[in-house]
């Protein structure tokens, strides 16, 4: 008699362990779940803010050149933001000039 109730109590003890340990083991798994999603979230928050970061900026003026003649082109540059056309003429060499010092300065920049 004495050896089945200890023998109770020694298995009550041993599915007590299993019960503690599977609780155990469910916790760490919900705590791993929520540690995922929040790893989740801190690289999509990181990804959005990079993304509008790095957005472009409007560019507001639009150069075309034609060609008048052997000598001359026409530039027209159109302001979009506030709306204005420039018109001018240049002999090539000189429109040719501009653009180089134009390159010139980029290349500084950078």
């Amino acid at each position: 008699m004495i050896w089945k109730i200890l023998i109770l109590i020694i298995a009550s003890f041993g599915y007590g362990y299993l019960a503690i340990k599977s609780q155990k083991e469910e916790l760490l798994t919900k705590n791993k779940k929520e540690k995922m999603k929040n790893v989740i979230l801190v690289l999509f928050l990181f990804f959005s803010l990079s993304l509008t970061a790095q957005e472009r900026s409007t560019k507001c003026t639009k150069v075309t050149v034609e060609k008048l003649d052997h000598a001359r082109v026409k530039v027209v540059e159109h302001n979009k933001c506030t709306n204005v056309y420039t018109v001018r003429t240049y002999l090539i060499l000189e429109w040719e000039k501009i653009q180089a010092e134009k390159r010139k300065k980029r290349k500084k920049k950078n």
